[in-house]
C-alpha cells in the first residue's frame, strides 16, 4: 500500500525538486519551462501551491488561471533567488464580472523589472526585443513577444459555461490580442496587501473591481 503524502512532505518534495532543477537553468528558462508545462483552465486552480509543485515535479500538467501559473512563478524565481513579485493589469471598459483583470508576474533580470505573461506563453519585449515592464506592456499601441511556451491553449473542465462567450481569445493571435486591447487598461502592482494602480479617470470602477488607486508618483514608487 503506497503510504499517503502529506502537505508538509509534498512542499518538502517540492522545494528540494525545484531548487536542484534551477541551479542548471536560466531564470527565462524556468519560466518558459513552467509554462509550458502549464494550461489555461479551472481543474486544479483551487489546489494548493505545493501540491501544483509536486505535480509539475512529476512531469505532469496543471490547468490553472493567470493568478495560479503567476504565483508559482513568483515561487519558482524566489527560490532562484531573482526578486519577484506579481502585477497585473485593469480594464477601464464597461467591466463584464469574468474578465475584468489579469495577473501576470515580473521578474529583476539584468537590474530592471520584467514581466512575464505565462498564462498566454508570451514574454512582452520592446519593438528591439529587450524585456519591458508591467506599466510599458500597458502602454504599447503595437505589441511585441517573445514566445515562452508552446501548450494545449485552453482546457474548459470545470467552466464550460465560459466556452461560448470566451473561446475566440484562443482561437487566433487576432483574438488575443483584441482581448490584451481590452485587458490592458492599467497596469497594476501586488503590493502584499491588495493590488495599486494609478488614479485615472475611472478611480470608482477601480475600487468596485478591487484596486486601490494612488499616486503616479506613489506607483512609480512601487513601480522602480
Amino acid at each position: 500500500m503506497r503510504p499517503k503524502l502529506t502537505l508538509a512532505a509534498i512542499a518538502a518534495a517540492a522545494t528540494l525538486s525545484l531548487t536542484g532543477t534551477a541551479q542548471a537553468q536560466t531564470p527565462s528558462q524556468a519560466l518558459a519551462g513552467l509554462a509550458q508545462h502549464a494550461t489555461h483552465g479551472w481543474v486544479d486552480d483551487a489546489k494548493p501551491l505545493p501540491v501544483l509543485e509536486h505535480k509539475l515535479n512529476q512531469g505532469r500538467r496543471i490547468y490553472v488561471t493567470c493568478g495560479t501559473i503567476s504565483r508559482l512563478a513568483v515561487r519558482k524565481m524566489q527560490r532562484m533567488g531573482v526578486p519577484a513579485r506579481l502585477v497585473g493589469a485593469v480594464t477601464t471598459d464597461k467591466p463584464n464580472g469574468v474578465d475584468d483583470g489579469h495577473i501576470l508576474m515580473e521578474a529583476r533580470l539584468d537590474g530592471r523589472w520584467q514581466v512575464f505573461d505565462l498564462d498566454n506563453n508570451r514574454k512582452p519585449v520592446d519593438a528591439t526585443g529587450h524585456g519591458i515592464t508591467i506599466s510599458q506592456f500597458v502602454a504599447q499601441t503595437n505589441r511585441y513577444y517573445k514566445p515562452l511556451a508552446h501548450d494545449r491553449g485552453v482546457s474548459w473542465a470545470g467552466r464550460p459555461d465560459l466556452k461560448a462567450r470566451f473561446a475566440w481569445i484562443h482561437d487566433s493571435e487576432a483574438g488575443l490580442q483584441r482581448w490584451y486591447d481590452h485587458i490592458l487598461g492599467a497596469p497594476a502592482i501586488y503590493t502584499g496587501s491588495g493590488w495599486a494602480t494609478p488614479m485615472g479617470r475611472r478611480n470608482s470602477q477601480m475600487r468596485t473591481l478591487g484596486y486601490t488607486p494612488v499616486t503616479a508618483a506613489a506607483f512609480a514608487a512601487l513601480a522602480s
